[in-house]
């Protein structure tokens, strides 16, 4: 596929992402994947203007052509990336009741939080009720009298007696805790997203075992905008990881992969060459 584009670029001289994904069949996400791959390994140059928040692909030796190619562009007389963008579907009721459903979730998972908490609360005050003692009361003063001195008395040893200890009882029976049912992993990363005081923005979309999410965070550079997906699998595969890469550069941002899966060889050597560009979380 980078040889396809290579050959687009020799072909029709430097091309918009769109117009390269329209050349070689594919959509302009994965497009602008495979040119980042491209300008890695210096086969292709990006152009240092952007045309409608898209950079202008080129081959070393293009540099006339990307000057012609960009005034063109400008001039009003080629499509630009924003001309290729198709127009904005409509709401989807169905999407929109899974969003309402998301919501409701959230809600339902701090509604229990709380509850649990003021169980807790509840249980505490009746153990330390149970176990507190009264106050202590003084003993009464008796005045001492003298009495005369009995005879002594005969020793007689005293036949020892086994004493069985009596079971301690306790003012109630303590309720047994029935074993909690585990929490769902989507649940349980958008506990920790909650905790971590992370923004969500927008749910992009939502399954089963899966979760897309634009959020704000704090960052070593600052507050920034993160493409997040929350994804259950065993097994996190090279395919999943280039997943997430296309959709953050579609969406200009870093990407965020929240799993409880193992990393394949695939996948780590991926992950080590888009260093910075993508990160993994295991929760």
């Amino acid at each position: 596929m980078k040889d396809k584009i290579v050959q687009a670029l020799q072909q029709f001289g430097p091309l918009l992402p769109v117009e390269i994904a329209s050349k070689t069949g594919l959509d302009s996400f994965m497009a602008k994947a495979y040119a980042e791959e491209l300008i890695a390994e210096h086969r292709i140059i990006p152009s240092k203007e952007k045309i409608a928040n898209s950079h202008v692909y080129y081959l070393p030796g293009q540099e006339s052509q990307l000057s012609q190619r960009i005034a063109q562009i400008l001039s009003g007389n080629q499509k630009t990336a924003r001309t290729y963008s198709s127009p904005s579907p409509a709401p989807n009721p169905k999407v929109q009741n899974q969003r309402d459903a998301f919501a409701q979730r959230l809600k339902d998972i701090e509604d229990k939080e709380r509850r649990r908490k003021e169980e807790q609360t509840h249980h505490m005050k009746q153990l330390h009720k149970a176990y507190s003692l009264p106050p202590a009361r003084p003993l009464p003063i008796t005045p001492l009298v003298s009495h005369p001195s009995p005879p002594p008395m005969e020793y007689k040893p005293t036949p020892s007696i086994e004493r069985v200890r009596e079971p301690e009882r306790y003012p109630f029976e303590l309720e047994k805790e029935e074993p909690q049912k585990e929490t769902p992993f989507v649940d349980r990363a958008m506990d920790w997203l909650r905790l971590e005081s992370v923004e969500i923005l927008a749910e992009i979309g939502f399954g089963r075992n899966e979760v897309e999410l634009l959020a704000r965070a704090n960052s070593e550079f600052g507050t920034l905008k993160f493409y997040i997906k929350i994804k259950q699998k065993k097994t996190i595969t090279q395919a999943d990881l280039l997943a997430v890469y296309a959709a953050s550069m579609e969406h200009h941002c870093p990407g965020v992969l929240i799993t409880n899966g193992e990393l394949a060889k695939s996948a780590d050597n991926f992950l080590e060459e888009k260093k910075g560009q993508i990160k993994v979380k295991h929760i």
